[in-house]
């Protein structure tokens, strides 16, 4: 009976030895068990922007990828699932958007940052030149006609029938060569034309007589020519009225017609290399009726006016595709007599247009279009200035070879010239 006993503790302490043989063998002495992570193998989603920055009612982009792999998760902003990977923010503020999608970690809080909208404000400053004073009195009249070629203002004065020019670099008054022919009254603007090989020269459109007269100044590269006038009649005296002009460097196009309305909506052009007259090249589509005004940039003719079904009309038509797109001012301007003058030049990335601030007013406004953006800017360039006897007389805008921008007019019966300081800010 013992030895039975015996036999059978001895199986039991065997199987505990190697019971615990067994667990020593496992862990060793001293250590712990591995920890079990309960997240697994989840990869992170990482969420990218198109901007971190952006002004209200501008849309940010959302991309979301794991491992390097581009994955589709849901985007919450503060917390609201958003419709897609795009979204269009209406308030100021600052937003946080998280990237989430089931078996995946959410992403890190990527932070976008909501600013009120710029606006684009243009400004300008006025300063008088020292200008040598005008040779005679001059009271000014809107039957004048003012332009700069190279670095010298041009003066067409009507009451004297005089032609001369004002140096900006010597601060000189010159009178040059004038044409008993030139027509008064009725007529299209003192256009420069700068053409290639340095052929720049001054035309003018006498729209009673439709003589069109070439103006070559003492630079011009034809020494025969230099300080003549040339005449050319181009337009039946049926379709007289005042008309729109730009160059642009080949050839110079008139269009609309104040007085005739067939003509309004007609466009035309002289070709001065082959001395060629061209009509009804192409057709606006409105008539231009009064005050229109014309400029070329890149392809394309900017005209303004008033039309007999509109009076704020500005349309940009291109002579590629022949087609015309309106864009007019945000609120009507006042057009007047000394939009027959030169008053629009392109400075920079912008359109200027320059009126008088009122009827009688001495001082002027700047409309100011984005050529860019294709649109024109909120607010007008109001200038509380005494700048001239009557602005709306003959103020002019002017540009020059050097690209500098001048207005100049009749004041306290001389000629007066203004340095223009023009640019745009974003606030």
């Amino acid at each position: 009976m013992m030895t039975r006993v015996k036999k059978y503790a001895f199986l039991a302490l065997s199987a505990g030895a190697l019971l615990v043989a067994s667990c020593s063998k496992d862990d060793g002495p001293g250590k712990d068990p591995e920890p079990v992570d309960p997240v697994g193998e989840k990869p992170q989603l990482v969420l990218s922007t198109s901007v971190e920055e952006i002004t209200v009612g501008q849309e940010v982009g959302f991309e979301v990828a794991a491992d390097g792999e581009a994955v589709v998760a849901d985007i919450y902003i503060d917390d609201s699932i958003i419709d897609g990977t795009t979204h269009t923010f209406d308030q100021v503020g600052t937003y946080g958007a998280v990237a989430k999608k089931e078996g995946y970690l959410d992403s890190e809080k990527v932070q976008i940052e909501v600013l009120a909208e710029k606006k684009k404000v243009a400004q300008a400053t006025f300063s008088k030149l020292d200008t040598q004073a005008y040779p005679i009195t001059y009271p000014g009249h809107y039957y004048d006609r003012i332009a700069l070629l190279g670095e010298h203002i041009y003066l067409m004065n009507d009451e004297q029938e005089t032609f001369g020019r004002y140096s900006l670099t010597s601060n000189q008054w010159d009178e040059m060569a004038s044409l008993n022919t030139l027509y008064r009254g009725i007529a299209g603007y003192l256009t420069p034309h700068r053409g290639a090989d340095g052929k720049e020269f001054l035309i003018y459109l006498g729209g009673g007589r439709g003589h069109l007269n070439t103006y070559f100044p003492p630079e011009y590269p034809d020494v025969a020519l230099r300080d003549t006038w040339a005449t050319k009649v181009v337009f039946p005296e049926g379709g007289m009225g005042e008309r729109a002009a730009a160059s642009d460097g080949e050839y110079i196009y008139f269009m609309g017609n104040g007085r005739e309305g067939q003509y309004s909506r007609q466009i035309d052009r002289y070709v001065p290399a082959h001395d060629l007259w061209e009509e009804g090249i192409g057709y606006l589509p409105l008539p231009m009726d009064e005050f229109a005004q014309a400029i070329f940039n890149d392809n394309k003719i900017y005209v303004t006016g008033i039309s007999s079904t509109d009076d704020n009309v500005f349309l940009v038509y291109d002579l590629l595709t022949q087609t015309a797109e309106s864009k007019p001012f945000p609120k009507a301007p006042a057009f007047n007599y000394t939009s027959y003058n030169n008053t629009m030049v392109v400075f920079q990335d912008y359109l200027i247009y320059m009126l008088p601030s009122g009827v009688n007013s001495p001082s002027v406004s700047l409309y100011v279009y984005d050529l860019e953006e294709g649109q024109w800017l909120e607010d007008e360039i109001k200038v509380e200035m005494d700048l001239f006897s009557k602005s709306s007389e003959n103020a002019s805008l002017l540009l020059s070879d050097s690209g500098k921008l001048y207005v100049a007019g009749a004041k306290a019966g001389d000629f007066v010239v203004y340095e223009v300081d023009f640019s745009v800010i974003e606030q």
